[in-house]
C-alpha cells in the first residue's frame, strides 16, 4: 500500500502538466460550443469581438497543447532516468 502512495516529484509535476493543458483545452472547447446557436454558427457581438476571442482561443489552446506535450516529456524523461 505505501508503493501505490510513493511518487517521484517528476511524475507529479508531469502529471499535473497534463491535466492542466487537458482541462485548458476542454474549456476553450466548451466555450466554442457554448457560443453555437441551433444551426451550430457560432455567435459573436462584433466582428472585433470574434477576432480578438478567437485569437486568444487559439493562443491558450496551444498553451494547452504545449503544456501536455511537456508533461509527457517530463513523465518520459523520469520513465528513461529510472529503468
Amino acid at each position: 500500500m505505501e508503493a501505490l502512495f510513493h511518487i517521484r516529484t517528476a511524475k507529479f509535476v508531469g502529471l499535473i502538466l497534463v491535466l492542466a493543458g487537458c482541462l485548458l483545452r476542454h474549456w476553450m472547447k466548451s466555450r466554442s460550443f457554448n457560443r453555437r446557436n441551433k444551426m451550430g454558427v457560432e455567435l459573436f457581438r462584433n466582428h472585433t469581438h470574434q477576432v480578438l476571442l478567437t485569437s486568444f482561443e487559439r493562443l491558450l489552446k496551444l498553451l494547452g497543447r504545449l503544456l501536455m506535450i511537456l508533461g509527457l516529456i517530463i513523465i518520459g524523461a523520469d520513465w528513461i532516468k529510472h529503468h
